[in-house]
């Protein structure tokens, strides 16, 4: 008979080499019987998936940890950068506001030999201390300066000079009438 197991082919599955069957044993793991679907190996295929996305969760964690550290180092190096700016921008308008000649060569000078900490204004004072050259030189004061008095009319200082004799109030009358 052909369904004895005795006979060549075999109906159970279990057979090995017989002309009938399921293919004897090589028949894929997680499908259940009939071969209609997932039934027995389910539970691997979803602990394989979950194993190799935890594997991926992990790189992706360390490759974040990595662009972390770059980029908190970046924002170290950017702070030290601002502070930097910020210290020649003061320095630069301390000097400026003290009448330097030469910028670039004051500002050099001021930042190669205070110390860091130090504040701008005490280190441009320094600086003009130690190297005057480097600085305008108060303006002398001349007898035809270009103030003039307001209020007083030219007649006013032409008859106060003329009375005195005295040559500041003929200056005086003469800047007068030269801005007019």
């Amino acid at each position: 008979m052909p369904g004895d197991p005795g006979e060549g082919g075999s109906t159970g599955g279990t057979g090995g080499g017989g002309g009938g069957g399921t293919g004897g044993g090589s028949e894929a793991v997680g499908t259940g019987p009939g071969g209609d679907g997932p039934a027995i190996g389910e539970g691997f295929n979803w602990r394989r998936r979950a194993i190799a996305a935890e594997q991926k969760l992990e790189q992706a964690q360390a490759r974040f940890q990595e662009q972390l550290k770059d980029l908190e180092a970046q924002l170290v190096a950017a702070r030290a950068g601002l502070g930097e700016a910020e210290r020649r921008r003061a320095i630069d308008a301390e000097l400026m506001a003290a009448g330097v000649l030469d910028l670039e060569t004051a500002r050099l000078l001021t930042e190669s030999a205070v110390p860091g900490d130090a504040e701008p204004a005490d280190a441009v004072a320094e600086l003009r201390r130690r190297k005057p050259f480097l600085f305008r030189s108060a303006p002398a004061a001349s007898a035809m300066s270009a103030i003039t008095e307001p209020g007083r009319a030219g007649a006013d200082l032409a008859g106060a000079a003329r009375e005195s004799g005295d040559r500041r109030a003929l200056l005086r009358y003469l800047r007068s009438k030269r801005s007019m």
